[in-house]
């Protein structure tokens, strides 16, 4: 398995050491795996995972408190997936809570997806109004 160095990290995803390591502290990203050294190194699991968060964060406009709680839900969800495996049976009230906040975000993300279309048509209509000013 490859190994990555946290500069290698920040060249792959566009972060900061401050910020890697913030968010480690945060919770928002797993410690990763040290080196006898106590070097950090990061897995292409762990790269995955930080670009989705990227993702999260800027096309979706997550907060930090939003990126804490999708990385704690998806843990949850995974925790009680391996649980249901143990045990041979499903922890129905757990699926409920977390279908309905995957829907509150998917709401969430809808209305913002509206408003991002509402701008996007201002932006045209100053676009065309620079336009109509350059052929005076």
């Amino acid at each position: 398995m490859k190994t990555y160095k946290i500069e290698e990290v920040m060249r792959e995803t566009g972060l900061t050491k401050r910020t890697l390591r913030y968010y480690e502290e945060l919770g928002i990203i797993q410690p990763p795996d040290r080196s006898e050294g106590n070097i950090r190194l990061y897995t292409d699991a762990d790269i995955r995972r930080i670009r989705l968060l990227i993702e999260a964060k800027v096309v979706l406009g997550f907060s930090l408190v939003e990126l804490k709680q999708f990385v704690d839900w998806k843990e949850h969800l995974s925790d009680e997936h391996d649980e249901h495996k143990k045990q041979g049976k499903a922890k129905p009230e757990a699926l409920l809570t977390a279908e309905a906040m995957l829907v509150n975000q998917l709401q969430q993300l809808e209305g913002k997806m509206k408003r991002m279309q509402e701008f996007k048509g201002y932006i045209e209509e100053l676009l065309e109004a620079v336009r109509g000013h350059l052929e005076i």
